[in-house]
């Protein structure tokens, strides 16, 4: 007797689209989520370092008295743009500056860095230390990083405790 055969087709899914070609649909989809992933993870990284590049050069700026450079890493979201008097800063030397804390938020796009700066007025001598907050933003179309925070208050910190 002989026996039946016949071919089983490919199998089908409600849609009608094969299970062959969902899979395919499936592990193309992930993939590109893995890569995705992997772009936000290296833009992550890039910010991550764009900052640190951009925070050290504001910090190395104010450490040497260049307080009109410094004062371009500031830029307000909103709002108009104002450049400091710095000509009173001039007496103004840092001793130390040192980051105690950074955070930023998950989109990798405002960062909060917390400072402590050392410093003194040279017609006085005397080291005076303030504790700042400072608040970067990102901005994409630039690729970077700018300080919403005013400069440290120098001035006012040294006549508050004179």
């Amino acid at each position: 007797m002989p026996v039946a055969t016949h071919t089983i087709g490919a199998a089908r899914s409600i849609t009608g689209v094969s299970c062959t070609a969902r899979l395919r649909q499936l592990v193309a989809a992930a993939c590109a989520a893995l890569a995705l992933a992997g772009c936000a993870e290296m833009d992550a990284k890039e910010r991550a370092s764009s900052l640190e590049t951009s925070s050290d050069a504001y910090a190395a700026a104010l450490r040497w008295g260049r307080y009109q450079e410094a004062a371009r890493f500031r830029l307000p979201r909103s709002g108009p743009v104002t450049m400091p008097d710095v000509e009173p800063l001039e007496h103004i030397k840092l001793t130390s500056y040192e980051v105690t804390d950074q955070t930023m938020n998950a989109e990798g796009t405002e960062a909060r860095i917390e400072v402590v700066i050392g410093y003194y007025h040279d017609d006085i001598g005397r080291v005076d230390t303030l504790k700042q907050s400072q608040v970067w933003w990102y901005e994409p179309t630039q690729k970077h990083w700018f300080l919403e925070t005013e400069l440290p208050p120098f001035l006012r910190h040294y006549t508050r405790r004179r």
